[in-house]
């Protein structure tokens, strides 16, 4: 008997029956892989003096799991536990006033947007569940699959790499609602950040500062947000008559600081580095800081950034960063309210909305 098997406890005053508590319970350790498919439950006489409970309710409780397809019952193999497939969600769910959140890791420009949608959920008493995917597909499916054994309502699904796990939830009519958020590749309910905006405001200004030669620092140009971002790096560079430069964007991979740094230790040991950068990530451009601090070069004075997102990040570094936003609070407010809508079988009046940037003018940049 596996020891996940052995951590079944039932509660006998409970409102909830024994046979419910076993079957949810079985459940939840199937959907989260902790049993595998193949793996034999235990006989059902072993299983009842092990809980302490009558044979017959194992049996009951092990025929409603065949019933709903996590297992199967053979005569002489036993009972055998089948593949869970989070997309057997159906319209015979019951709501749970809970949905789950998946984002891509833990990074200060979603505690803003964290924010909005717990103050929407605090005020409609909704259950948010907050998880990190890593952009690992594998780890995605399976928190996918326990959210949906733990009967979650719907998803807020923000920017990340695992977009395969949802394309055929997508086209099931009895999947659980989707929002999928700063996902500008995905059908359906969205709410974005105007990402290509942003990057162009960024790079405007410094153009405006007189800078001709702009390089960008970016995260890996293959996500679709990261797309949108160097789209509008081009876009102000074209309409202001400046030669795009391959050679002066540096691709890295992710937005951490450390991604930064070496992207911008790359970038600036070119013997004809420019003297303006756009940083595609606030994340990154504290990477970026740090390295130009090593190198010598002073900021804004021997080289101008500005950024993107508009995190707390822009104000903890020296000197501050011009960084045009991403609206996180409320693209997380609007995110939960378009959920619940459509939790609650409401027709949204728009199935996408698209929340502006604006640029907030710091000192990276060579303003004062």
């Amino acid at each position: 008997m596996s020891d996940r098997i052995k951590s079944l406890k039932l509660d006998p005053a409970s409102n909830v029956s024994l046979t419910a508590q076993l079957v949810e319970q079985i459940r939840l350790l199937i959907a989260g892989g902790d049993l595998a498919p193949g793996t034999q439950l235990p006989p059902i006489r072993e299983m009842a003096e092990r809980l302490g409970i009558h044979m017959h309710t194992v049996r009951i409780a092990y025929q409603r799991l065949e019933e709903d397809g996590l297992v199967s019952i053979h005569g002489r193999r036993g009972t055998i536990v089948q593949e869970f497939r989070s997309l057997d969600w159906t319209e015979k769910h019951t709501p749970s006033f809970s949905f789950g959140v998946l984002l891509p890791s833990y990074n200060l420009v979603y505690s803003a947007m964290i924010r909005g949608i717990t103050e929407v959920t605090l005020q409609n008493r909704w259950l948010p569940m907050f998880s990190y995917t890593n952009d690992n597909p594998i780890l995605a499916d399976r928190l996918v699959s326990q959210m949906v054994a733990r009967g979650v309502d719907g998803f807020i699904v923000v920017a990340t790499g695992i977009m395969q796990v949802f394309e055929d939830a997508t086209r099931l009519v009895d999947f659980p609602p989707i929002v999928f958020v700063d996902s500008p590749d995905m059908p359906g309910l969205r709410v974005l950040g105007d990402n290509a905006g942003a990057a162009s405001l960024s790079t405007q200004h410094l153009i405006e500062h007189g800078h001709t030669r702009i390089g960008m620092i970016t995260a890996q140009l293959d996500l679709p947000n990261v797309t949108e971002c160097y789209q509008g790096y081009q876009r102000a560079l074209q309409e202001n008559g400046i030669a795009f430069d391959r050679e002066l964007v540096i691709e890295t991979e992710g937005f951490s600081p450390d991604s930064g740094f070496e992207a911008a230790m790359k970038l600036f040991q070119q013997p004809h580095y420019p003297k303006a950068v756009f940083v595609a990530a606030d994340s990154l451009a504290v990477g970026v800081l740090h390295a130009l601090a090593e190198l010598g070069l002073r900021v804004p004075q021997d080289v101008a950034l500005t950024s993107f997102n508009d995190s707390p990040y822009a104000l903890i570094t020296r000197p501050q960063l011009t960084s045009s936003s991403f609206p996180a609070f409320e693209i997380g407010k609007r995110a939960a309210e378009l959920l619940q809508a459509a939790m609650l079988g409401e027709d949204p009046p728009q199935r996408q909305l698209l929340l502006p940037s604006s640029l907030a003018v710091r000192q990276s940049c060579g303003c004062s």
